[in-house]
């Protein structure tokens, strides 16, 4: 028994030492940023779910499937707009010194004005590129107008947030998106009793102006130290910004647009009906998605802050984003018939497919996006875009192929083929040319 009470003490002093290198992990900005963009990707999507179950619980599948297509050609403009100035902010702000403010401000200010451009533009060729829309000019107080001003206030809420994540204070980002994503709730009714179906784009509108509110006016000078918003184009700090940003922008709409385009895709080829099937399946799927891009933004930060523990983080990035994706879609496989029935029998019978498919997807998924990061931060701009082009390429081409004899289904073949193509070509480069990858983390 006695010799027992050394190793067992040593055991719990070993326990213990893991416990506090734990801890002490944890606490560091990579994980501490880290958990609070995963914690906040989880949250919002989840309170998305609840949003859109009562908008189909409320409306029917036609209204729902224009509704889900008016927010995805408002992503899609935003997607657009931002001109990749949030990765310029997390690149060159901690560098900027006196001139931070102004740099904030700038990019705001360009943000807005093209934001607001672009807008009008679409909701003047309405006629042309997606008809189905064209009730936002037929009806421009109560859907126009706020289509306009739902696109400025969400280009505005995305650099806001990139701009908390850049001074790695990323806990202000769930404070923005709950007060947008709670708001909904309430607006959806009170604007339902006057004005129906179009409640959605109303509430959703409404809660992204009040949220932006609190984030630029209360939560950004917390954030970043005096900072005061104004409307304000610093040339000179323009030319520093935007270089980096457009190629990051550039390669960000190949890699994010499949997201904002198939929607209006199978909308104007399969109908309304299929438009809803895939928003609300791809929205449960991002949930899955959104936890290693909040991982890879968290790494992006912190290896432009001090790029010499590239290497260990990128193997933490890894390790954080495996972990919490891998049991995620194992649940989401066994239950994805469950989860889809919370939105009716139609969206079980033509969704659980795709959802399965998305679910797997979300593997690889999860390794490129902490390759891309890598990139970024090494500015191997070129091999990102061509990363980034291809799957968009491969995803809708793919998609566009399938539609006609797989349904919906197709999309998340070609998705998953794509996500996975590029993973096999990074792994069998960095185990043919290891000594080469090496050098990227010095």
């Amino acid at each position: 028994m006695k010799s027992l009470l050394p190793q067992f003490s040593r055991f719990v002093s070993g326990l213990l030492t893991v416990n506090q290198q734990t801890r002490s992990e944890i606490k560091t900005p990579l994980y501490r940023n880290a958990l609070f963009l995963i914690f906040n990707n989880l949250a919002g999507p989840a309170l998305g779910f609840v949003f859109w179950w009562l908008v189909a619980r409320l409306y029917t599948e036609s209204e729902a499937g224009l509704a889900t297509s008016t927010i995805s050609a408002m992503n899609l403009i935003v997607l657009f707009t931002n001109l990749g100035l949030g990765f310029g902010l997390i690149r060159l702000l901690a560098g900027a010194g006196n001139a931070a403010n102004r740099l904030v401000s700038t990019s705001l200010s360009i943000v807005i004005m093209i934001s607001a451009a672009v807008g009008l533009v679409f909701l003047a060729g309405l006629r042309w590129w997606s008809p189905e829309l064209a009730f936002l000019n037929q009806q421009w107080l109560t859907a126009g107008s706020f289509f306009l001003v739902c696109v400025v206030a969400s280009a505005a809420a995305a650099i806001t947030q990139q701009v908390f994540i850049a001074n790695r204070q990323a806990a202000f980002v769930p404070v923005l998106d709950a007060t947008f994503s709670i708001l909904r709730f309430p607006l959806l009714f009170v604007f339902g009793y006057w004005v129906g179906s179009q409640s959605v784009l109303m509430a959703w509108t409404v809660a992204m102006a009040m949220a932006v509110i609190l984030g630029v006016f209360l939560l950004l000078p917390k954030a970043q130290s005096q900072y005061r918003f104004r409307i304000i184009i610093d040339r000179e700090l323009a030319k520093q910004i935007l270089p980096f940003s457009l190629v990051n922008h550039l390669s960000n709409l190949f890699w994010t647009a499949p997201g904002s385009i198939l929607p209006l895709i199978v909308l104007n080829v399969l109908g309304p009906d299929f438009g809803a099937y895939l928003f609300y399946v791809w929205s449960i799927a991002s949930i899955l998605m959104m936890i290693p891009l909040a991982t890879s933004l968290s790494l992006f930060a912190e290896g432009s802050f001090d790029a010499t523990n590239l290497a260990r983080d990128v193997r933490r990035a890894l390790i954080l984003t495996l972990s919490i994706v891998i049991p995620a879609t194992i649940v989401t496989l066994l239950a994805a018939p469950f989860i889809l029935s919370i939105y009716g029998g139609s969206y079980v019978q033509n969704g659980t497919g795709l959802l399965r498919i998305l679910a797997l997807a979300a593997i690889p998924t999860s390794v490129n996006y902490i390759i891309l990061s890598v990139l970024r931060v090494t500015k191997r701009l070129l091999y990102l875009t061509l990363c980034s082009a291809f799957t968009m390429s491969a995803t809708l081409i793919g998609s566009y192929l399938w539609l006609p004899t797989a349904g919906i289904n197709g999309i998340g073949y070609a998705y998953i083929i794509s996500q996975s193509v590029v993973t096999v070509i990074f792994v069998f480069f960095w185990v043919m040319n290891k000594k080469a990858f090496r050098k990227s983390f010095v």
